[in-house]
């Protein structure tokens, strides 16, 4: 089995030197990218893009709940599978998390 690697920098996986290399499939064509590469203003978009369109799947998978957080590495998940420090989270709340830290929206 081939480790997982950033599509961009190359990483594996919870590179030692490097706390921000956790692996998420937001990169181009759902291809795993660290959250730096992820983060970095080129891709920034494309990486909300992906995200949003995988926490729509899940919501309506789940019935309007999805499950994001708890270290899962595989991106949004519907509501029935609840990982360890996972939690549920509503449509509503999740449009509020998405409004976060941008202009105009919610400090919440």
């Amino acid at each position: 089995m081939r480790a997982r690697c950033c599509c961009v920098c190359g990483k594996p996986q919870n590179f030692p030197a490097d706390k921000k290399s956790e692996l998420r499939p937001y990169g181009p064509g759902g291809a795993d990218i660290c959250f730096r590469c992820a983060n970095e203003p080129e891709r920034k978009a494309q990486t909300e893009a992906a995200m949003r369109a995988q926490m729509d799947a899940a919501l309506a998978i789940g019935g309007g709940v999805a499950t994001i957080g708890g270290g899962m590495s595989r991106g949004p998940e519907p509501g029935a599978h609840i990982p360890p420090g996972g939690r549920l989270m509503s449509e509503e709340e999740l449009v509020a998390w998405l409004k976060r830290d941008r202009p105009g929206g919610s400090d919440e």
